[in-house]
């Protein structure tokens, strides 16, 4: 049985309720637009996914009993013809190609698709091995997460086996945009996990999810770095984007394989790449965890160091064992300059966002040693720019936000059909500046900081609103 899914919110006639929709848009499109010209864009994943966007209102949550059936489908699993391979990345130029280097194991794509001949609210999941053959009795997990403007993400699992022919259905699942599924199979040590998908209301979803036996073995793996470099006004922002290559039949599990960050790393955040690799921060290093499947993995985080203003900036970029390509990205300007040392002149370029980019590596080779430190020399940075005014001016913003829709409300408090369309326009406006603020926190295009001030101003103004609407329903019963 599928849930409503969230009521889309319309645009109405302007009138007083524009100042609400102005004031609250105001603060999170500067904050917005300040983030993303302070910050690298974030880096871009290997496989496409398609996350949950959020939407107002919190949704029942499946339990075990209405999510899990035992009655797997006969429908076939997808064909190699219906497969999609994930499309490469755009690297900027003068990065060193990315890639197996020949000879390794080239293992078959994990799939998760829609399915017309299964119900709504389904999902089937298939597992096999790395020659095609099923897995039975693996313990798998489904995960769902639902997104709430109020509550934020909140994740429930629900726990199965497959059956001996390595199939499982979940059925009876919610349909809608606030909630997403990802499946996760685990055999021996390792996890093997699908890119998040949500379900339509016309079909169901089949999974095609392949688990390999695991090893310790780092030998058939290498790495590749993308280091992205910005700087802000008081911080350096440094973005790591990781491409691990296991070019053997078997999952590398890292045992707690790692590499130092820079002195004053600070604000450490992981963008979430799909699959079952993982990197957390632990006594100033990014240690690596999780399942390297065979293939490639991507790996993204990215962290801040503090910055004196300087026009050149240093840099010491540890990389993790067996890297054998790097290269630095620094944002492109009249008078900057990049240097890494041992590489060839940077290159310029332009990054996915349309900012001009500086790019400089180095690439050993699968033979080559590997490569421990990149050394990188930012010059000719400029001296700080009016940023400290820009933010200070959204201080103002977030206050005139907080302040101008209580003014504003205080006129409304006067009754009437219109007062009450102007509070439901307001509600529904903040609940989407909400939503927005959401997708930036997800998106990594706003600190966690700044996040939690604009969430606290429009959750303020947003609570006085429901409070009027409220105080306006109880005073219309009374009056009755």
């Amino acid at each position: 049985m599928s849930a409503p899914t969230a009521r889309a919110v319309h645009p109405r006639r302007p009138t007083r309720r524009g100042l609400t929709t102005a004031l609250a848009g105001l603060a999170v499109a500067l904050l917005t637009g300040i983030a993303s010209s302070q910050q690298p864009a974030p880096p871009p994943s290997a496989s496409a996914r398609a996350p949950a966007s959020a939407a107002p209102g919190a949704s029942a949550r499946p339990t075990a009993s209405s999510v899990a059936s035992a009655a797997p489908s006969a429908s076939a699993a997808p064909s190699a013809s219906t497969v999609e391979v994930p499309a490469r990345p755009n690297l900027p130029p003068g990065h060193v190609p990315i890639g197996p280097g020949g000879g390794g194991f080239r293992p078959p794509q994990d799939v998760a698709r829609n399915d017309r001949s299964l119900p709504p609210g389904v999902i089937e999941v298939r597992i096999l091995d790395g020659e095609g053959e099923p897995v039975a009795d693996a313990p798998l997990a489904l995960v769902v997460t639902h997104s709430s403007v109020a509550k934020g993400d909140s994740t429930d699992r629900v726990a199965a086996q497959t059956d001996a022919r390595g199939r499982f259905r979940f059925a009876g699942l919610e349909i809608g945009s606030n909630v997403s599924y990802r499946v996760e199979a685990v055999r021996d040590s390792a996890t093997f996990a699908s890119d998040e998908f949500s379900l339509q209301e016309q079909s169901g979803v089949s999974v095609l999810l392949h688990a390999y036996e695991s090893s310790k073995n780092a030998a058939a793996v290498s790495f590749d770095a993308l280091v992205m470099v910005d700087v802000l006004q008081e911080d350096v922002q440094i973005a790591y984007r990781l491409t691990a290559t296991n070019e053997s039949r078997s999952a590398f599990v890292p045992a707690e394989l790692g590499f130092e960050l820079p002195p004053g790393a600070k604000a450490f955040t992981v963008q979430d790449s799909g699959g079952s690799a993982r990197v957390k921060e632990q006594d100033g290093r990014a240690v690596l965890g999780g399942t390297l499947r065979p293939g490639m993995s991507e790996l993204s985080f990215q962290f801040q160091i503090p910055y004196d203003g300087d026009d050149t900036l240093d840099l010491k970029l540890h990389m993790p064992p067996r890297t054998r390509s790097a290269s630095v990205v620094a944002p492109a300007g009249q008078g900057i300059a990049l240097e890494v040392v041992g590489a060839g002149a940077a290159q310029l370029g332009q990054l996915g966002n349309g900012r001009r980019s500086l790019t400089a590596g180095i690439d050993r080779g699968k033979r080559g040693a590997d490569i421990t430190v990149l050394e990188a020399h930012v010059t000719g940075l400029p001296s700080p720019g009016p940023g400290r005014w820009i933010a200070v001016g959204l201080a103002i913003a977030a206050g005139v936000l907080g302040g101008g829709i209580h003014y504003w409300l205080r006129r409304t408090r006067r009754g009437g059909v219109q007062a009450r369309e102007d509070l439901e326009a307001a509600r529904d406006a903040l609940l989407a500046e909400l939503a927005a603020l959401e997708k930036g926190r997800r998106t990594g295009a706003l600190g966690p900081k700044t996040y939690e001030r604009l969430r606290n101003a429009l959750s303020d103004a947003l609570g006085r609103v429901l409070t009027d609407l409220e105080a306006g329903s109880l005073h219309k019963g009374a009056s009755r």
